[in-house]
């Protein structure tokens, strides 16, 4: 699909990026996540996990005491994003309008045990999400959609993810579901890279551990309880098999600043994000302007800018200490989009169009 120069030019800046990485110090935690375009996670990836100052949070039985044990096994997170283009799996669903997305998602801790070293075993949660997308400008009501999943996130001797999961997408009109449709997933991969060593790197108070370098592979069933061939909207759809798979890969890669970057900001800067995914399909013409094969290759890269308000406000020692982990984070990105399909305006005709898309997410969790 791509010449070798390109392939090259990307596997080069892959190679010299990591080696990046070697050099700037240790994996942050990720045990909060929010919402991204597409899944439920990822917008705080690199954010440090801050544990209460001793002294600060009172010992409490009761009510409060529930409340603060239950808030350990919990993660809420509302988010909001605001994009120059909404492009879904290579599908530009609202032209050269700009779109809204609105989410929020809970994940609740079901290991069977407080101990980290069997947590370092196996650590599973569930993690549920509920988002839609709208466009920014009126005339695109038919290409609204809206996502509810809920997924059991596994992970195995720190290192190893294995997720098993439920999607739901609903199209309009809303009223009757003929286009909706779901999918059975399966996702696996790797979340960091062990160094086997701990590496002393300046510039870091902890010996780096890991390299913040993940790679996952979905393979995504879909399937849809109604069939419609219905050619006269603006989306064009051609109609829905019986079922059909997606395939994904994804690369992801934090690169966190020295701990002095975050002491001279307040702690909002604390990372850099570069990610890569690519979509395939094994069915051409499930939707408008796809081909066989590879639907979407994207390439992104975020800052995301982290106020913690728990630790700004003390709210550990108010509200039986349900707010104390609160955070806002303001997140611009931007990603390139090669082979995204766009529909023409004025001929409604699908074709195939490199995008560059720009957009900021804002996300609160606690």
């Amino acid at each position: 699909m791509y010449s070798d120069a390109v392939t090259r030019t990307i596997r080069n800046f892959l190679v010299a990026v990591a080696a990046a990485v070697l050099i700037s110090g240790p994996v942050r935690a990720q045990d909060t996540s929010s919402f991204d375009a597409e899944e439920g996670e990822d917008s705080t990836a690199g954010i440090t996990q801050r544990a209460p100052e001793q002294g600060t949070v009172p010992q409490a039985g009761g009510m409060e005491g529930l409340v603060r044990s239950a808030k350990k096994r919990m993660t809420f997170a509302v988010g909001n994003l605001f994009e120059s283009r909404d492009v879904w799996r290579g599908i530009n669903w609202f032209g050269i309008d700009p779109a809204y997305l609105l989410g929020g998602d809970f994940k609740l801790d079901l290991s069977p045990y407080d101990e980290q070293r069997l947590r370092d075993i196996w650590e599973v949660k569930l993690h549920t999400f509920v988002g839609g997308a709208w466009a920014l400008k009126g005339g695109h009501e038919i290409n609204d959609r809206y996502k509810v999943s809920a997924i059991m996130e596994n992970r195995i001797v720190k290192y190893l993810d294995f997720d098993i999961g439920y999607e739901h997408y609903g199209l309009p009109p809303f009223n009757n579901h003929d286009k909706d449709f779901e999918e059975l997933l399966l996702r696996a991969g790797f979340n960091s890279i062990p160094t086997f060593h701990p590496l002393t790197l300046p510039g870091f108070a902890k010996p780096v551990e890991a390299i913040p370098f993940a790679v996952h592979y979905g393979a995504y069933s879909a399937f849809s309880t109604k069939k419609f061939a219905f050619t006269t909207d603006e989306f064009g759809f051609h109609g829905y098999p019986s079922n059909w798979w997606w395939h994904n890969i994804e690369y992801n890669l934090v690169v966190p600043f020295p701990d002095v970057v975050p002491d001279k900001t307040w702690g909002i800067l604390q990372c850099l994000k570069l990610d890569s995914t690519m979509w395939m399909i094994d069915r051409p013409g499930v939707l408008p302007g796809l081909k066989k094969g590879i639907q979407d290759t994207e390439f992104g890269l975020a800052l995301p800018l982290i106020f913690d308000m728990g630790k700004a406000f003390t709210l550990e020692k108010y509200a039986w200490g349900f707010f104390g982990g609160s955070k806002v984070i303001v997140e611009p990105y931007v990603r390139y989009v090669l082979d995204a399909q766009n529909i023409d305006p004025e001929t409604k005709i699908w074709h195939d169009k490199d995008e560059i898309v720009g957009g900021v997410a804002m996300v609160y969790t606690f």
